[in-house]
């Protein structure tokens, strides 16, 4: 298992937010405090107070408490795939983690392109790119 913490992550993160204003996003791995952002903004993009921001402490890591203010919840794993979210955010590259996201109850899902593959039959909502890093927002996730 590989963990980047890329600044790009955090970006594409903010972005989608911004651009797709979901109600409710579950971040499957933390992307936000594995790359240290400790506040709903970041750069030009900011991440509205109504937004039930979820994590899911994929790893067992430590959890500051200024990440417990800026996640409306954390979750541990099983947990994290048993709540409903308009978006789920998969960022991490790590493999064997894939078939949980599949689990996970949202209604679209921002990855990474890599694994466009596997989500097979998912229907790709859109491509989106930050400094050379590509990503993909797909749907068809709730059943």
């Amino acid at each position: 298992m590989e963990r980047l913490s890329k600044m790009e992550d955090a970006k594409v993160l903010f972005e989608v937010a911004k651009r797709g204003k979901p109600e409710s996003i579950m971040d499957f791995g933390m992307t936000l405090m594995e790359n240290n952002i400790t506040a709903r903004w970041f750069g030009s993009c900011k991440m509205d107070v109504e937004l039930e921001l979820f994590g899911s402490n994929t790893y067992e890591k430590e959890i500051l408490p200024v990440y417990e203010c800026l996640y409306n919840d954390i979750y541990t794993t099983e947990d994290a795939l048993q709540k409903e979210t308009e978006l789920g955010v998969f960022l991490i590259h790590d493999c064997e983690m894939l078939p949980k996201v599949k689990q996970l109850k949202s209604k679209y899902l921002l990855t990474l392109k890599e694994y466009e593959k596997f989500f097979d039959g998912y229907s790709k909502t859109c491509e989106l790119s930050i400094d050379s890093k590509e990503y993909l927002v797909l749907g068809g996730f709730q059943k």
